[in-house]
């Protein structure tokens, strides 16, 4: 059986006068569809500024462009953890804290030998917002997620939320060097 293959592409247009990688990326999707793909186009758009961000499900930048770094912010790294869990766990994702830097991992409902990651992080630098590093791309992964739950609810996508990006790569290097391995050796993760 062939089947279209079918490709879901999320969009961001930072500022108005980036706007041609929005042209760029709706071209690539009218490409794909004459190829034969079924395509979904999920465009974030700034309306005026960084805090109006605005997305599918009431996914917004403002909402994570808070001072968020592990150390320098404790707590607020942890409630945009927090945060972060339950947007990922209202939708069909089974969802885990890995490793010592609480990496917000989004599972789909079943396992799967291959999956796709997708992530970003979610700290900033001491006393910055970081809407632009990196809380636009977590919009974006969310964004993601919550197209993916609302086209295909089990699809073998795998979201990551990685910690302490600012601080050397440290989320993103345990989930490699704990999570990953762990997968590759069978113990019980859908990464197998």
């Amino acid at each position: 059986r062939n089947r279209a293959p079918r490709v879901l592409m999320v969009s961001q247009r930072l500022y108005p006068y980036i706007a041609g990688a929005e042209q760029q990326a709706l071209g690539l999707a009218r490409a794909l569809t004459r190829a034969g793909a079924d395509v979904r186009v999920v465009t974030t758009l700034f309306a005026d500024g960084l805090t109006s961000l605005e997305t599918i499900d009431g996914i917004r930048v403002e909402r994570i462009s808070v001072p968020r770094h592990f150390s320098a912010q404790p707590e607020q790294n942890r409630a945009t953890a927090d945060w972060l869990s339950g947007v990922f766990d209202a939708m069909p994702f089974r969802v885990e804290r890995q490793g010592e830097y609480a990496n917000i991992v989004a599972l789909p409902g079943i396992s799967f030998a291959e999956v796709i990651l997708v992530g970003a992080h979610y700290d900033s630098v001491p006393m910055c917002p970081g809407a632009d590093d990196n809380g636009s791309a977590v919009a974006a992964v969310l964004v993601c997620a919550a197209a993916c739950s609302l086209w295909r609810p089990v699809l073998p996508v795998v979201f990551v939320a990685f910690n302490r990006e600012e601080d050397g790569l440290l989320g993103s290097r345990n989930f490699v060097e704990s999570y990953l391995r762990g997968a590759k050796r069978g113990q019980g993760r859908v990464l197998g």
